[in-house]
């Protein structure tokens, strides 16, 4: 199995766990970040559209990270795919 399988399975693992601990013990530090980005949310007049924007942005990179992870072999061929058909 290809390192970047076993990170995906980890982040697959760690995900849940880690929302399941912020459900049973509390979500304190969206109440500081929320605080951090204090001036980040005047640039909008309502802070609901920062977190918008905000969230788009972030999920935009994650899922642009993972593509490119995926698609890392130049090829366009998805790393999981290409190490599973070349073993």
């Amino acid at each position: 199995m290809s390192s970047s399988a076993k990170c995906f399975e980890w982040l697959c693992l760690m995900l849940p766990l880690h929302m399941g601990e912020q459900l049973v013990f509390g979500v304190d530090e969206l109440y500081k970040l929320k605080r951090m980005l204090g001036v980040y949310y005047t640039l909008f007049p309502e802070p609901d559209y920062g977190t918008v924007v905000l969230v788009t942005v972030v999920g935009s990179l994650v899922n642009l990270l993972a593509f490119a992870i995926l698609c890392g072999n130049g090829r366009g061929v998805p790393r999981f795919a290409y190490s599973a058909s070349s073993a």
